[in-house]
């Protein structure tokens, strides 16, 4: 058998008597006992949810397309880092403290807005005092 089993398999066992693998990190990929591709035709026979197994394929490999783009603008990012002088990295850590600030006064107002303390019309004035009057 050509299936490692140590990489974690799921098998079943098809109605003609033969097994149907697939590797638990690679769904929608079938496989016959001695390794070779498998028509989703008989893993559907098997028992293989394959439409499933065809969703989760999908959303995988836009993650990984995801992730390789991200990666790749992050060495852009440092490549470009490295290449900067000393008074251009300050310039670009000081332009990323001043949007840091610029979120967090927008976060701040916004709060505000939720919460009303911004609202002339959401204030109430306390209730004057009764009782007898002073002299």
């Amino acid at each position: 058998m050509n299936i490692d089993l140590d990489r974690g398999v799921t098998q079943r066992k098809h109605s003609r008597g033969f097994f149907v693998s697939m590797y638990k990190d690679d769904p929608g990929v079938y496989f016959l006992e001695d390794g070779s591709p498998c028509d989703e035709k008989l893993a559907a026979e098997a028992g293989f949810p394959i439409d499933d197994h065809y969703r989760e394929r999908r959303t995988n490999d836009a993650l990984k397309r995801y992730k390789r783009k991200l990666d790749q603008a992050m060495k852009t990012k440092v490549a470009k880092l490295k290449a900067m002088s000393e008074a251009e990295l300050e310039t670009e850590i000081a332009n990323l403290d001043m949007a840091e600030g610029v979120i967090a006064k927008a976060r701040e107002d916004e709060d505000k807005a939720w919460m009303g303390d911004d609202s002339p019309g959401d204030r109430v004035e306390a209730p004057k005092k009764r009782g007898r009057p002073s002299k």
